[in-house]
């Protein structure tokens, strides 16, 4: 019974978060996937690996599927780019075995948040 009262809360306090807000939050669970798939690779453990950059890999859709091209073409390209570079270094991170490339993503993301975090009128 509380489970169901604690989701619906939570559906709500999603629903009516600023953009600001949200954007922080898949940006930090980013990061932290990120964190994780890393972890999981000098672990050896193959299918945390999977899980955390397949979770990444979902949010920098959304993410990219979330630009408006039409309100700032510009930005919404070079985001849209960003998000392209950040699913191959993932990409090849998990196929390559490589923890450099999920890092530099887990760096990129970090920088990205603290920009976001600046703009909006937050500390980084």
């Amino acid at each position: 019974m509380y489970a169901r009262a604690i989701r619906t809360y939570q559906t709500v306090a999603d629903e009516s978060a600023p953009p600001a807000r949200l954007l922080d939050e898949l940006l930090a669970r980013l990061a932290r996937d990120c964190r994780d798939a890393r972890a999981a690779l000098l672990a050896g453990d193959l299918a945390g690996k999977g899980r955390a950059i397949g979770h990444a890999l979902a949010i920098i859709g959304e993410l990219a599927a979330s630009l408006d091209h039409d309100a700032a073409p510009a930005l919404a390209g070079n985001l849209a780019a960003l998000w392209d570079y950040a699913s191959t270094r993932l990409l090849a991170g998990s196929a390559d075995r490589d923890a450099a490339a999920v890092t530099d993503v887990e760096r990129l993301v970090e920088d990205l948040r603290a920009a976001f975090a600046t703009a909006a009128g937050g500390a980084p």
